[in-house]
């Protein structure tokens, strides 16, 4: 398994940020992306909850370039759940309504409780000469 951020122009750049996922392997068995949510999810979070005692979910999908079929994040869940035992694993298509609300809600919460610009919620690399 491959994980790392993306959206950056710096990857556009310089390779193709699947090729660098798949370490330039043929066969990709299944692409997405992920974001971990609380139990209970965003909006019922509190921020005076003891990090130890903070129940983590991890949201999955089936979104990108090289979407898997729409029957496979369910799929995927069982061995993930098994592989990391304690967090519960929402396997949301990426079509379904539910995946862009915990989107929007993790966006929210940074920007409402973390002190998080909204010009930080993606990665920008920095322009190394000026502008002309």
């Amino acid at each position: 398994m491959r994980f790392s951020e993306t959206g950056a122009a710096f990857f556009v750049d310089f390779a193709c940020k699947h090729a660098l996922h798949a370490n330039c392997h043929p066969c990709v068995r299944y692409s997405g992306e992920f974001h971990p949510r609380p139990a209970g999810g965003w909006a019922a979070f509190d921020d005076a909850t003891n990090d130890a005692d903070v129940k983590w979910g991890l949201v999955i999908d089936n979104s990108g370039t090289y979407s898997p079929d729409k029957t496979l994040p369910p799929t995927l869940k069982a061995p993930l759940e098994y592989k990391f035992p304690g967090i519960v694993i929402h396997a949301l298509e990426r079509e379904d309504p539910a995946l862009t609300e915990s989107r929007e809600a993790r966006r929210a919460y940074a920007l409402n409780h973390r002190g998080i610009q909204k010009k930080e919620l993606q990665p920008q690399r920095q322009r190394l000469l000026p502008a002309q």
